[in-house]
């Protein structure tokens, strides 16, 4: 079913996306070799705060358990959503990424992808 959205819902989603686009422009700066996963979350977090949203990831409870952070991170060939880490650092340019990002908007949500090759 389709479900077609109201001028109002659509300003919501625009809103969602346009900060979802401009934490991924910052976390496309920041992200450079040597440069952790956690930093790269923390940074997505105080962005996603100061631009007056939430982060829709962290505190998920799929099947109980809490997902503890706000990215979910994977460098070349780890699974899909890793949980960012400290120990976990960000290869040479050469290296592929993802980050999922999403932030609700009430619903809906916007979500994004960063594939970095």
């Amino acid at each position: 079913m389709i479900t077609i959205k109201t001028p109002a819902e659509i300003a919501v989603m625009r809103k969602a996306s346009q900060i979802v686009a401009e934490i991924l422009e910052a976390l496309v700066a920041a992200a450079r070799p040597g440069v952790t996963t956690e930093e790269l979350d923390q940074l997505a977090e105080e962005l996603t705060y100061k631009k007056g949203a939430k982060t829709a990831f962290k505190g998920y409870k799929p099947g109980g358990v809490v997902y503890p952070k706000c990215l979910c991170v994977s460098i070349n060939n780890e699974i899909v959503h890793g949980i960012p880490s400290s120990r976990a650092r960000l290869l040479p340019r050469s290296s592929r990424r993802s980050s999922p990002l999403r932030v609700p908007a009430s619903p809906p949500r916007s979500s994004t992808s960063w594939p970095k090759s």
